[in-house]
């Protein structure tokens, strides 16, 4: 007696291949639209309507003496970000121990307005 071949498995084999054909070009023809058609700028009133609330508009106008400022962060401490918003200047580092210390200056002053430490309890 001879063995024929299993039809089934040909056919599922056959329905997944093209499957797969069919999702690719699908993949492709997505990827060229998307590249064609470059997302549309976001309005400006729409990303003022994102900003937060406590922000303090910057003036123009130049602030008083600023001068030169040391800022001193706790022994072994490295700064992995700055960031201003308004007229502060929040500096972020990491301490020795793993936890990280916000530390909050004005920008028309120079002066430290404060810092404040993020750990976990113990």
């Amino acid at each position: 007696m001879e063995t024929q071949p299993n039809i089934r498995v040909l056919k599922a084999v056959v329905i997944v291949l093209g499957l797969l054909i069919v999702v690719s070009v699908g993949v492709i023809g997505v990827t060229l639209y998307r590249r064609l058609n470059p997302p549309a700028p976001v309005p400006a009133v729409a990303m003022q309507a994102v900003a937060p609330a406590a922000l303090v508009p910057v003036d123009d106008r130049p602030s008083r003496a600023f001068g030169d400022h040391k800022v001193d962060l706790p022994a072994g401490s490295r700064l992995i970000e700055t960031r201003m918003v308004g007229e502060r200047m929040f500096l972020r580092a990491r301490l020795l121990g793993g936890n990280e210390i916000w530390v909050v200056l004005s920008l028309a002053t120079g002066e430290r307005l404060g810092s404040f430490e993020l750990g976990t309890p113990e």
